[in-house]
């Protein structure tokens, strides 16, 4: 009789103590601040993932084009502007903080492309920052939940 009161008491879970209730109160609160800028991070990287895509696409049709070509040139946010192609092997590419370098249209979408890779990576590792965070805050809140009455 006393062992089946000891497996009752056992299989119960024990009640945390104050300390540490406060400490999964605090360590929710950072969890909280911390998925607030990876969100922020994710969408900042997202839409320059977006950017360099369309730049990508932009680049590419430069390839097989010749001098005089006719054009829509992307300004952003769905604008575009007609004009007329100078020379398709004069492509100013960023070579990183704030500086530029003239390239070939192949060489500009080697460049792109290789941008694209590492945001498309880089997106998909905040993507999942975030999931973590998400689901970490997800198990804190579901065990403080009795708690909170």
């Amino acid at each position: 009789m006393v062992s089946d009161v000891d497996e009752a008491q056992a299989e119960q879970p024990q009640q945390p103590s104050e300390e540490q209730l406060r400490e999964l109160f605090a360590r929710a609160d950072m969890i909280r601040q911390q998925l607030m800028q990876a969100d922020n991070q994710r969408e900042m990287l997202s839409d320059l993932n977006r950017e360099a895509h369309q730049a990508l696409t932009a680049l590419e049709h430069l390839v097989g084009a010749k001098q005089g070509d006719e054009m829509l040139v992307p300004l952003g946010a769905g604008a575009f502007v007609q004009a007329t192609l100078g020379d398709p092997n004069a492509v100013l590419t960023s070579i990183g903080s704030s500086l530029h370098t003239q390239a070939t249209a192949a060489d500009a979408v080697t460049r792109m492309t290789t941008r694209v890779a590492s945001l498309d990576k880089a997106v998909a590792e905040a993507n999942s920052e975030t999931q973590r965070l998400s689901s970490e805050l997800q198990q804190i809140n579901a065990y403080l939940e009795p708690y909170l009455r």
